[in-house]
């Protein structure tokens, strides 16, 4: 038996489009769940961005946000590097090759700029 998530009126659930709110547990039917395009213009108390990289049409292409995070950072590329080492030990070459960094390629990574727009309008939609 799954208890009922009660939302109150400055509360939302954001999803990418129409057809992720039909694919929502039951439980949430009585919230407040809006596309992220129907958010727009929109501000509420909490914020709740569901789904978002997995309903994503950008795949590998996010890898280019770790790309850029471990070239600016070089801690970053010191845990990156062990943490990939340690994975092919333990015979996850799919989290090896997830951890693989980018070149960027504009026309390649173009999806990103709609990606990235799509991200900004959903995590500023909450009231500071």
């Amino acid at each position: 038996s799954v208890s009922q998530i009660e939302f109150g009126a400055q509360q939302v659930m954001l999803v990418r489009e129409q057809a992720a709110k039909e694919r929502l547990h039951p439980c949430f039917e009585k919230c407040l769940v809006l596309t992220i395009l129907e958010s727009k213009g929109l501000e509420f108390d909490d914020v709740f961005i569901c789904n978002f990289f997995r309903d994503s049409k950008a795949k590998e292409e996010w890898r280019i946000v770790l790309s850029y995070l471990v070239s600016s950072d070089e801690a970053e590329g010191d845990v990156l590097k062990t943490r990939s080492e340690h994975e092919k030990k333990r015979g996850n070459r799919d989290v090896a090759g997830a951890l693989r960094l980018l070149q960027f390629d504009p026309v390649k990574h173009q999806i990103m700029s709609y990606e990235l727009k799509h991200l900004y309008t959903a995590i500023t939609r909450s009231r500071i």
